[in-house]
């Protein structure tokens, strides 16, 4: 039997003995596939190990009694071992000296101190400093032990393999790609830093037990592709590699680069996805040579095909992968590298396309197979649309009966007629037979615009009333500078054709005033709330429709520290919503939740604890447990508790908080980031940086996919990563953080508000100021 046959038998014996007795088929099913010699052996040694006599077989020599386990080694003193690789083991250690924290010592063998295993060795520590992200284990410290052997100490993930805790959980096909897809920022990454990783792999990917945030782990046969020294592994004739994820070119010997990442992640995504292994490579006797054969040679099933196959499938699995998951994954792993996708990011992007519901690169890109995409995707809004639409006309209907019944019937036919082929126009830009090449939404938002210009331009109240609407598409999809062009120019509509104060005119004016903030144009978006706050105020119209101005105006002074006249505005919300709704509406609890908001905000505790109160009672009784809102009250009110020293509470609530938004939300959402920051900041407060850790790093992944550098709240939680360094007294990585958070928050918020005092306050405590 061949050494890599071993490697691949030890492996998985090792996760099946993780298994339960009763588990050990199903998950033999999945890691073996077709490949029968492999589990007979598998089983063989279950069977021995059932017997407790295996400690003979040279094979289980990890889990002999192990001289450095108990050791001290610097301020570490190792508990376990927790798995031996070619030329060391890594084990749990625990910190003993100022702080307790659980760690991953990787510590050379004895006797494998040759000039190349030092190489390697100092190159896999120099490529885990040089990857920080939260989806790569991290490097926390290095040294020499007393007997001159290197090791690393490295975070240690209490986790699961990629596969098993997708298979044990039977996640959905979308979770499983949302998680693949973290793993993919984690090795594009890498390859940004010149770092191909050569052994991608379930179990070197291992998913949080606690918060199901994926790892990647091992970067120990890793290659830079800088010039610099022969890789040593490539020169003496072993190939550091696992047989089923290898690439055709690894197996032959030939150069790595990027590709070869590329082609291993497509074997993990097949298994994900099929819980089968793409290459079939025989029984444990097959030659060497007929496997790399088959590895370079024979191509795939495709995983529709495969999960047809299985018996034990889901009857619509094969479905679900048809079509686009097939695509995605066969071109990950063709044969020839210039054939696959040209990086890791391009992979990424089509999984992000498909579960977008938009056309993915790995098919033909034929306008039918787009136009069928663009329409699924889009039926609920295009539905929403012409629903939106026909309620304009029926308003521009009604605005004629004050006129004679003869001239009335004709302006109404008119109308009907022109509203009618407005919508035909709206109908002809989802054809295509209509509208040809590829169908984006921004083409089709811009060519609407176009019509609602040149068709409505003699409906003034009509036509600025659709551009505000298209202007709201354009927002909630991102196309902030076309938002801002169409909300102008809806305003401007409005004021040529409309004398004096009017309604639509105040709430265009709220609508351009809360884009420019979005926009990070502060000083236009104060000016816009304002106008609409007093053009309400000339139409006598201070009741509920005034409140949303006066609202969006009050946050942003806050923010700002402009607080006395926030809450000024933030009481008028509150007085005009009593007088409407009375003490029970959930519009009530909403202004109460933002009033005490502004309290806390001011260091206020004591006025802001009753009426976060109020607004979670409120909130509880009209919409019961388990709902957004109510986390939204629980988490604002938590920090509040804990600014008084009532920090359990806090704790709880906020634990509260993130259980429903994870279960409402999802894990990826940015409000999910928000408390998970907010108890991260909490636990980092109360001493606890392990426990904090996780928290921090899922909220800074949500934060990094969903939030454009320079934006506050991301830049907060890079604030509190610098505190965490800090914390761990590493000052050379907490100074970087801090400075970054500072300026982009003085920037954003100005050097006054609550969040870039606090950014401040943390810098000086680095550089040891009072």
């Amino acid at each position: 039997m061949t050494p890599a046959r071993w490697q691949e038998i030890d492996e998985l014996l090792g996760r099946a003995l993780d298994h339960t007795a009763a588990d050990r088929p199903r998950f033999l099913d999945g890691s073996c596939g077709d490949d029968r010699g492999l589990r007979r052996e598998l089983e063989r040694l279950l069977a021995l190990d059932e017997r407790r006599d295996f400690l003979d077989e040279s094979v289980f020599s990890v889990h002999a009694a192990d001289p450095d386990v108990g050791r001290r080694i610097g301020p570490y003193e190792t508990r376990a071992l927790l798995g031996r690789g070619g030329m060391g083991a890594v084990y749990l250690a625990v910190r003993q000296d100022d702080y307790t924290q659980q760690v991953a010592l990787k510590l050379i063998k004895r006797g494998m101190d040759s000039d190349e295993i030092l190489r390697r060795f100092a190159a896999e520590r120099q490529i885990l400093a040089d990857l920080d992200h939260p989806n790569v284990a991290r490097l926390l410290d290095g040294g020499t032990t007393d007997d001159g052997r290197p090791f690393l100490v490295m975070e240690y993930v209490e986790g699961e393999p990629l596969d098993r805790y997708c298979d044990d959980r039977a996640l959905s096909v979308r979770r499983r790609l949302e998680l693949f897809l973290d793993v993919c920022s984690a090795v594009e990454l890498a390859h940004r830093n010149l770092v191909v990783h050569r052994d991608l792999k379930p179990g070197n990917i291992l998913v949080g037990k606690a918060d199901g945030i994926p790892k990647l782990l091992d970067f120990g046969v890793a290659k830079l592709l800088e010039p610099g020294p022969a890789d040593v592994a490539t020169a003496l004739g072993r190939r550091p590699m696992t047989l089923h994820y290898a690439s055709p070119e690894q197996v032959r010997g030939q150069a790595v680069t990027t590709a070869s990442d590329v082609y291993s992640l497509g074997v993990v995504l097949y298994q994900l996805l099929t819980c089968r292994l793409p290459n079939d490579l025989g029984d444990p006797d097959t030659a060497e040579d007929e496997k790399v054969r088959r590895i370079t040679e024979q191509d795939p099933r495709r995983p529709s095909t495969m999960a047809r196959a299985r018996a034990d499938a889901p009857r619509q699995l094969a479905r679900r992968l048809a079509g686009d998951l097939d695509a995605i994954v066969l071109k990950a792993l063709r044969k020839e590298p210039g054939r696959r996708y040209g990086s890791v990011e391009q992979l990424a992007e089509d999984l992000r396309r498909h579960l977008a519901g938009r056309p993915v690169t790995a098919r033909a890109g034929t306008l039918g197979y787009r136009a069928g995409k663009f329409a699924r995707r889009h039926r609920r809004g295009l539905t929403a649309a012409v629903l939106a639409l026909i309620a304009l006309a029926s308003m521009v209907l009604l605005r004629g009966q004050a006129l004679d019944q003869r001239e009335r019937a004709v302006r109404e036919h008119e109308r009907v007629s022109r509203v009618t082929d407005f919508l035909s126009g709206v109908m002809d830009t989802f054809d295509p037979d209509q509208t040809p090449g590829e169908l984006t939404v921004l083409a089709i938002l811009d060519r609407n615009r176009e019509e609602i210009a040149a068709s409505l331009a003699d409906e003034p109240r009509l036509q600025a009333d659709l551009l505000d609407r298209l202007g709201a598409v354009y927002r909630k999809l991102g196309f902030f500078e076309q938002a801002r062009d169409v909300l102008e120019e809806s305003l401007s509509v409005s004021r040529r054709h409309v004398a004096g104060d009017e309604p639509e005119v105040a709430l265009r004016l709220n609508n351009l005033g809360v884009l420019c903030y979005d926009h990070g144009d502060e000083e236009k978006a104060v000016d816009y709330l304002r106008q609409a706050i007093e053009m309400r105020r000339r139409l006598g119209q201070e009741g509920p429709e005034s409140v949303r101005s006066l609202n969006n105006l009050a946050t942003l002074l806050m923010h700002r520290g402009e607080l006395a006249e926030a809450e000024e505005l933030y009481r008028r919300g509150v007085d005009v919503r009593i007088r409407s709704y009375g003490l029970e509406h959930p519009y009530l609890a909403t202004s109460l939740r933002s009033l005490g908001n502004l309290y806390w905000v001011a260091g206020d505790f004591e006025r802001a604890e009753p009426l976060l109160r109020r607004a979670l009672e409120i909130r509880r009784a009209a919409y019961g447990p388990g709902h957004t809102e109510v986390a939204a009250a629980l988490d604002k009110l938590a920090s509040v508790l804990d600014a008084v020293g009532r920090g359990d509470e806090a704790e709880a609530m906020w634990n509260e908080a993130l259980a429903v938004r994870r279960t409402k939300l999802g894990r990826r959402h940015v409000l999910v980031a928000r408390t998970q920051k907010n108890l991260a900041e909490y636990l980092l407060g109360q001493g606890e940086p392990a426990s904090a850790a996780p928290l921090l790093e899922a909220a800074l992944a949500t934060f990094y996919r969903e939030k454009p550098a320079g934006d506050w709240e991301r830049a907060e939680a890079e604030g509190l990563l610098g505190a965490y360094w800090a914390r761990l007294g590493h000052a050379a990585r907490a100074g970087p953080c801090l400075e970054t958070a500072y300026a982009t928050l003085a920037q954003a918020r100005g050097e006054q508000s609550i969040y870039s005092r606090k950014a401040l306050r943390r810098l000086r405590e680095l550089a040891g100021e009072p």
